[in-house]
Parts: structure tokens; sequence; C-alpha cells
């Protein structure tokens, strides 16, 4: 059976936003268990709720000095790297805010990882981004009562801000994996082909529900299905 590592933050972790229980909690049937019994593919799952690329970044060189590699990595990150600390941005609106990486820094990151994927003839896939629900996205990150909305909003100009700097990032990715000739798995495109993307997030904006999770999947089930892996063993955890 081919292997897979997975590196990326609580999407493919399959964590979704629960409205009942007001709380996030991890789907079982999710995207990864999905594309795994659709494509025949162990997974090996790496991603974590909250992670970013400099997070992730040494756990991963450390993983590359393994005897045993898998055939791919996939690295799905830039969701929490693009955020912002939403109270010091309503606190202080006129001042400039950095986000979690910086855009170059997240850049020079990537660049440097798939490098040292491919130097370990792993192949490397990027997952891009499912789009986020701007309007409900600005409306979470703005509900804690400590959190000046009128702050935030000052500082955005508008709520459509968030949508587009998050989309800088899964642009930034597309554009590194195109230069470096890596393949991605476009899973924004496949959300923005639906008639209503929307549909497919849970009430905070940013983590696809369980539709967008199965959509997930199915993207992941049929690109690795119609790809080859660049690996002649694989590392096999059954």
């Amino acid at each position: 059976m081919n292997t897979v590592q997975v590196w990326g933050d609580s999407i493919l972790k399959g964590v979704i936003y629960d409205d009942a229980s007001s709380k996030y909690v991890l789907l079982k049937d999710n995207a990864l268990s999905e594309a795994q019994d659709l494509a025949d593919i162990q997974f090996e799952n790496f991603s974590k709720f909250g992670q970013t690329i400099l997070r992730a970044e040494p756990r991963l060189i450390k993983h590359l000095d393994d005897v045993s590699l898998p055939d791919t990595i996939i690295l799905e990150l830039g969701g929490n790297d693009c955020d912002f600390d939403w109270k010091a941005v309503g606190d202080a609106p006129d001042e400039e805010h950095e986000p979690n990486t910086p855009l170059e820094i997240y850049k020079q990151t990537l660049t440097k990882l798939i490098d040292m994927i491919m130097e370990k003839g792993i192949k490397p896939v990027i997952a891009s981004l499912p789009p986020l629900d701007y309007q409900r996205y600005f409306n979470w990150v703005t509900k804690p009562a400590d959190v000046s909305k009128d702050g935030v909003l000052k500082w955005l100009k508008t709520p459509y801000t968030i949508y587009s700097w998050h989309e800088s990032y899964d642009k930034c990715a597309k554009e590194i994996a195109k230069k470096m000739h890596v393949q991605v798995i476009d899973v924004r495109s496949e959300f923005l082909k639906q008639d209503d993307y929307t549909q497919l997030m849970c009430s905070d904006g940013i983590h696809p529900n369980e539709k967008g999770q199965h959509l997930i999947g199915e993207t992941i089930a049929n690109f690795l299905k119609s790809n080859p892996f660049s690996r002649k063993t694989a590392k096999n955890t059954d």
C-alpha cells in the first residue's frame, strides 16, 4: 500500500465546529479517512489544530531523517499563517499589524521545505486552501466581548479584505508550486465550482463542515488515484 504524509492544520485534521455543542470536534468520517478508503492509500496525518508553517517546520524536518520515508508529502498550510491577533487589531486600528506568519516568511519557509522534501526523493504536493466565508469569519473573530468589532472593521475597511488576504497565501503557495514543478490538489477550485460554497462551511466561516470535508476527501482521492508516486518503497504503518 502506498503511503502519504500529511502536514496541515485543523482542516486536514478533520476538525469541524459543532453548533449543537458549541465547540470544535474531530469528525470521524473526515476528508482523509474518506480519501484513504477511496484511493487505497495509507495516510500518516501530522496535521494539528492551529498549525502554522513555522510550527510544522521543525517537526517535518525531524521526520525527514526517518529511516523509512513516505512516497508523498502533502502540505496544506497557510490558513493559520495569514490570521491576525484580532483583539490587538481592534484595540489599535490605526496601527500596522503583522499576521502570524508574514507572507514573505511563509514563502521562504514553504520553498525551503519543498526543497528538503525533494532532496529525500519524496514527492511534495500542495493542497490548496478552501475559500473562507468572509462575512461569517468576520462575525466570528469579532464575537468575543473583548474584541472591538468597530475597530477591526476600521482596520480592514471591509470584511472582504479577510477573503483577499487569505487568498493571497493560497496564491503564493500555487506560485511556488508552479515555479518548482510541484503538483497541486486544487481544493479551492472545487469549492468555488459549487453553486454556493458557503453551504459547505461551518458557522465560524473558515472550517469546512461535513459536506465540505466530503468534497475535500473526494478531491484528494481523485488526485492520488490519477497521479503516480515518486518512490519505489512505501512506509507501512499498518
